[in-house]
Formats: structure tokens, sequence, C-alpha cells
């Protein structure tokens, strides 16, 4: 079954809430959780997760993937700042952001 931008983004919605509400880390585990939770089926859950994979291919974290492609990122990486881990948590809070208004944007 093919889905719906539209239901791409609202699972990219709701990884971003359970993201921000949980100490949910990765994008992928947000995205699993709705199958878990029964919220959706596996399959859109699925084609959602194989985007981000897509995306950062071939690396399996955003974390890995801004490491091997940014610069600036291994800089401040190599720095290790207090706020680390938050300020990667408002980093795929805004890729979210993005990717929810991409796919809203192709309906």
């Amino acid at each position: 079954m093919d889905y719906t931008n539209k239901q791409i983004a609202d699972v990219f919605r709701e990884a971003k809430v359970i993201i921000a509400e949980s100490d949910t880390r990765f994008i992928c585990n947000a995205i699993d959780a709705q199958f878990e939770g029964g919220k959706v089926h596996i399959k859109l859950t699925s084609a959602a997760s194989s985007i981000i994979c897509e995306r950062i291919f071939p690396k399996v974290t955003v974390e890995s993937w801004l490491q091997a492609n940014s610069p600036e990122f291994s800089t401040w990486y190599n720095t290790r700042p207090s706020d680390y881990r938050e300020q990667l948590q408002l980093y795929r809070l805004r890729w979210l952001d993005a990717l929810i208004e991409e796919f809203e944007k192709k309906e």
C-alpha cells in the first residue's frame, strides 16, 4: 500500500512530539514508537523510516552523518560543549520541521 505525503508528514509530526516530550533520542525510534503504540501501520512507519535512512546513508544516525558531512559540526563536536545532547536534539527537531514542511508541500 502506498501512503500519501500527508500521512508521511503526520508520522514525522508525531515523531517530533515523541522526541520533544520523552527521552527518545533517535528519529527512527520515535517513528517506530508510533507502530508499537498502535497509532499507525508498520508499513507507514517503515516508509517514513526509509526516508530518514535514505537521507543520511551511508551513516545510521544524524550525529554520524553530521560528523561526516559538516566541518562545523565536527569542530563543535570535538569541543563537547555541556549542552551537546540538547543541541543535537534541537537539530533533530528542526530537521523534522523541514521534513514535515517538505512532505506537506508535495500534496
